[in-house]
């Protein structure tokens, strides 16, 4: 059998169409052309002319055709394949291939991805209702039967499906065209999502997960519940959504509660709700969870649709350097460079005029190295001197010198201001600068923040584990209920893991401005969307996929976010003060001490100087 890869693939059923042979190449090319149909695999057992002039047709309309005539070959058939779209041909007159549909036949074989068409002679539904008794056909199955009409020349075109096999529910069938001898004409009004949108006879099997065990009132009230929305926030956003479908569908529902979502396995199916529904013992979850790879490869997601974000909170105890001159970071490299090359050149400028105004005006006094160095710094650091030139030129290049110092100073104050007072400090950004930081680290106990540390072999998640969480000698992990944690840091010095919506509501509730607009954050577990999990090609995905679409279109998923996603308090930063703490002017305060040291210094050195010339004086005498 050859493989056509990436290639669209249908299944026909056609039971006994002979003596009127003329009508079932049409109707074939007619439906092929209305699903955009290209590859067929057909299991008849039709005479060879038929079999010709259908192969001759489909060829004009480049589709390809395959005619299984071995009972062999109906497992490499009917086997999952790489294709996304493609079914089978069956020819129910065929002895070989009569217990096709009942023997052969799975859910998987009966998947919207794979239309089926069914010729019948009989024009009793009952005939219909008996040949899919048995079949695992499924709601989002694509079963087209084309039926005879009682004396006339035409058939009808009925669809086929069941909303709930697994319960035991029979199959609908509903009639969507009529075939006249020469034209299908489908109803186009009757879309999938119309025809089987009212499944008011089926209960889902449903599970959540409630971490909260002695809430009180029910668990729908609990669910419900606002006034609490950092307890369970997960589950309340999805079970409000699942109520949405519930409301749309009209389906009823049964639930299992769990405590957790997932187990300690990659995919999490050894335990919670993952478990219940890769066992076939849950249809849907009314909570959500987290899209992560593994998951995908054994659960399908409804349009995900809530944020996952745990993350660290704490406030900023800022990232400065105490050895770092805050002092110089005003003016770049080159201004500074350029300031002392100025200085320099205005020393020289006063050494050399005030030499020259002595020599032609014969002042008696001279300026040292020293006094002209004086000046100039007192003048640039805004201090004025008491010394000044008496000539034109000297009084000149003092004068310059003064409206550089203003200038200079101008521009130096305001971005001193502006960096110590209007901008908070830089905050951590890694795991690894909080876990090497003085901050304690706790954490809320959640299912999938314990098995985070257990599964990831990340350095820096591991670092804070072992030395923040569990350190050494610890009897138990520093593990703090929300509104513990978050106290803790409320007095800073604290970094508490759990999910915003949890800890966003506390912060408001009890946080003040000042610790508002110190939090910072740091993700620890990746954030991404979460939404409500189905079983790996479950019948009902494709429809309340629809359905969760038309809600978003219409706003109602935004109305469910604006109460169960809660927002970060707002900053008011023009309610507050920053305070300028001591790593900030550590160096005004160093160069100060430097200063005095220093002098002192140097007044040890002038008395030695001073004392050693008097010896000598007194020598000489």
């Amino acid at each position: 059998m050859r493989h056509f890869s990436g290639l669209i693939v249908i299944l026909i059923i056609l039971g006994e169409i002979k003596g009127q042979p003329q009508f079932s190449p049409l109707l074939i090319r007619d439906y092929l052309n209305e699903y955009n149909i290209k590859l067929c695999y057909f299991f008849t057992c039709w005479q060879n002319y038929e079999n010709i002039e259908l192969v001759q047709m489909m060829s004009k309309m480049d589709i390809r055709s395959t005619f299984v005539k071995s009972k062999t070959n109906i497992k490499q058939v009917l086997i999952e394949k790489n294709v996304t779209y493609y079914g089978f041909v069956l020819d129910l007159s065929c002895k070989e291939f009569a217990d096709l549909l009942t023997k052969y036949v799975t859910q998987f074989n009966m998947r919207m991805s794979h239309p089926w068409l069914i010729f019948s002679k009989s024009t009793s539904p009952n005939v219909v209702q008996r040949i899919f008794g048995n079949v695992t056909i499924r709601m989002d199955s694509n079963v087209k039967v084309i039926v005879p009409e009682k004396n006339k020349n035409t058939f009808k075109v009925l669809d086929v499906y069941n909303p709930g096999v697994q319960i035991g529910e029979k199959p609908i069938i509903t009639e969507i065209g009529l075939w006249n001898g020469s034209n299908l004409n489908i109803n186009r009004k009757m879309t999938f999502y119309l025809q089987r949108k009212n499944m008011s006879s089926i209960q889902l099997r449903s599970g959540s997960v409630v971490l909260i065990s002695n809430h009180s009132g029910t668990f729908e009230e609990y669910m419900l519940d606002a006034r609490y929305i950092q307890f369970d926030t997960i589950s309340k956003f999805h079970y409000s959504m699942f109520l949405l479908l519930e409301d749309v569908h009209n389906f009823t529902h049964s639930l299992l509660i769990e405590n957790t979502w997932f187990g300690n396995y990659q995919n999490g199916t050894d335990a919670g709700v993952g478990k219940l529904l890769y066992e076939d013992i849950i249809d849907i979850t009314c909570t959500g969870a987290s899209e992560r790879p593994p998951r995908v490869d054994v659960y399908d997601y409804l349009m995900p649709s809530y944020h996952f974000r745990p993350c660290y909170i704490f406030r900023n105890p800022g990232s400065y350097d105490p050895l770092s001159n805050q002092f110089l970071k005003p003016f770049s490299d080159k201004v500074w460079y350029i300031i002392i090359v100025s200085v320099a050149l205005i020393c020289i400028s006063l050494k050399l005029f005030h030499r020259l105004e002595s020599k032609y005006k014969g002042l008696q006094s001279s300026y040292s190295w020293a006094t002209v160095t004086l000046i100039t710094t007192s003048a640039i650091f805004q201090q004025d001197s008491s010394i000044l030139p008496n000539g034109y030129s000297g009084r000149i290049v003092f004068l310059v010198l003064q409206i550089l110092s203003i200038l200079l100073y101008n521009y130096y104050t305001s971005s001193i201001i502006s960096s110590l007072l209007s901008r908070p400090p830089e905050a951590f950004h890694t795991l690894d600068e909080l876990g090497h930081s003085r901050l304690e680290i706790g954490i809320e106990d959640l299912p999938y923040t314990i098995t985070w540390f257990t599964i990831m072999n990340d350095s820096d998640v591991q670092y804070i584990y072992k030395n923040k969480v569990f350190p050494p000698g610890a009897k138990r992990m520093n593990i703090y209920l929300p509104e513990e944690g978050m106290a803790e840091v409320r007095r800073g010095g604290f970094a508490y893991h759990t999910q915003l919506d949890t800890g966003y509501p506390i912060i408001a509730r009890t946080f003040d401005q000042d610790a508002i607009c110190d939090l910072a954050e740091i993700p620890m577990i990746p954030q991404v969307l979460a939404g409500i999990m189905v079983q790996k090609k479950s019948q009902y995905k494709e429809l309340f996929h629809i359905t969760l679409r038309k809600t978003r279109q219409s706003g109602l998923v935004h109305r469910i976010s604006q109460i169960w996603e809660s927002k970060k308090p707002q900053c008011l930063a023009n309610a507050r003060i920053i305070a300028v703490g001591v790593e900030q002017v550590f160096i005004a305060f160093l160069t100060l001490f430097v200063g005095i040291a220093l002098s002192l210094f140097l007044l040890v050195v002038e008395i030695v100087w001073f004392r050693l010339d008097l010896d000598k004086k007194f020598t000489r005498q």
